[in-house]
């Protein structure tokens, strides 16, 4: 699964490297092809990044997203909260960006590692407000009969930082 998550983190870097976020990475928008090609799949969360001047940018430090808000009229959170990081729980436009995206993966990673996503609840309110809170339980050491490698664990921590700027780039 790790290698898996390795080609889906490549996939990714295309398309950041294109100026485009996802927004919506999950486990079920992996599809793993007859080949052994991963596809990452729906993007209609997906969003160009661009510049203060509205033109496609490169340097995704200072990019802005193009139309729709993460947040919907009626304050409704679009996504899928268990992966989402907290800037687009909060509905925080300025912070969603490629860091979002890597919060996503390691929250794919830390799924790989556990056996369940890093927020869990009742219900979707409840998920979303440990989400904002950033409420996750580091990876035990060993979860559900799997040793927890240490070393992948504080991966996926880092890429789950609360903030967007201690996540990997």
């Amino acid at each position: 699964l790790v290698g898996v998550l390795i080609q889906v983190c490549n996939g990714m870097a295309f398309a950041h490297s294109k100026n485009v976020i996802h927004r919506d990475l999950k486990p079920g928008n992996v599809m793993l092809g007859d080949f052994g090609e991963v596809l990452v799949m729906d993007w209609g969360l997906g969003k160009v990044l661009v510049d203060e001047v509205g033109e496609v940018g490169r340097d995704s430090g200072s990019l802005a997203l193009t139309s729709s808000p993460v947040v919907t009229l009626d304050g409704a959170v679009v996504g899928t909260p268990c992966y989402m990081p907290p800037e687009q729980a909060r509905g925080d436009l300025d912070l969603v960006g490629v860091p979002s995206d890597v919060y996503a993966l390691g929250a794919i990673l830390y799924e790989i590692l556990t056996g369940q996503p890093p927020v869990t609840g009742d219900s979707v309110e409840e998920v979303v407000r440990k989400v904002r809170a950033h409420e996750i339980a580091r990876p035990l050491r060993d979860v559900a009969g799997r040793r927890v490698p240490r070393e992948l664990a504080a991966v996926a921590m880092r890429a789950l930082a609360a903030d967007p700027a201690d996540r990997y780039p």
